[in-house]
């Protein structure tokens, strides 16, 4: 629906605290999710005779979903950045692979950092100078920026830039906060175009619906997670206030 809407550009974020126990990092919390939406999404582009390229951030991700995910429907091809810096411009084999990426209705990169940056910017930047249509990029938990000193000048500003354009179209998170806070578990959700819901799962409140309590909506971005802790313990702290008596008639 992003997509028909003229949003081409799109981040999705999920963690539900559980994911690949035998992957660790964020590939691995984001794995079962990743093949999940990819699936679904090629069996929509494949309908159309399209085609969903999946893009991790190294030949090493890409072997392991090979295998994982196997078999593949046909319309989903799996694919990696290549290797570059900043001071590369896409030239000889690394264009080439990039043009490969090209080849698809829609591009998912998964868990790309600040890494595989250049290489991204460098897609984009080839889908402007070239006569194919603008693709929807859809990616699933980035890490656009994780060193400022990494990556200063003109290629930060274009990395924010690039990171400003995303929609989120997709937010599903789970908070956990430590057993000896006394807090309630708390869920970040967005489906696009809603906004952001924070809820306190709290199957005993009798404001509750399906266990769950309502406790911040926003139109602009998820909340951090030190401010979900802090909804999380004022509804604690207004949970435990003595209830006020019945005013007599």
């Amino acid at each position: 629906a992003a997509a028909e809407a003229g949003n081409k550009r799109q981040n999705i974020y999920f963690d539900a605290g559980e994911g690949d126990s035998d992957i660790g990092g964020v590939l691995g919390r984001v794995l079962p999710f990743a093949e999940a939406f990819a699936k679904a999404m090629t069996a929509i582009q494949a309908a159309k005779g399209g085609k969903v390229r999946v893009v991790f951030n190294d030949m090493g991700g890409k072997s392991i979903c090979e295998n994982r995910w196997a078999p593949l429907p046909p319309g989903l091809a799996l694919d990696y950045f290549p290797a570059m810096t900043k001071q590369q411009t896409g030239e000889g084999r690394v264009r080439a692979k990039l043009d490969e990426i090209l080849d698809a209705d829609v591009i998912i990169p998964v868990a790309t950092t600040q890494n595989e940056m250049p290489a991204l910017l460098t897609l984009a930047e080839m889908m402007k100078q070239s006569t194919r249509r603008d693709v929807p990029i859809v990616l699933i938990n980035p890490k656009l920026i994780q060193d400022a000193t990494l990556a200063a000048g003109s290629q930060m500003r274009e990395i924010m830039a690039f990171a400003e354009r995303l929609l989120p179209s997709f937010h599903l998170e789970q908070v956990e906060p430590p057993d000896e806070s006394g807090l309630n578990p708390g869920v970040v959700c967005r489906v696009w175009p809603q906004p952001f819901s924070v809820w306190e799962d709290n199957e005993d409140d009798p404001e509750a619906i399906d266990g769950f309590f309502l406790l911040d909506l926003s139109d602009t971005e998820a909340p951090s997670p030190t401010q979900i802790k802090d909804m999380l313990k004022t509804s604690m702290e207004i949970a435990s206030m003595p209830s006020l008596p019945a005013p007599r008639l």
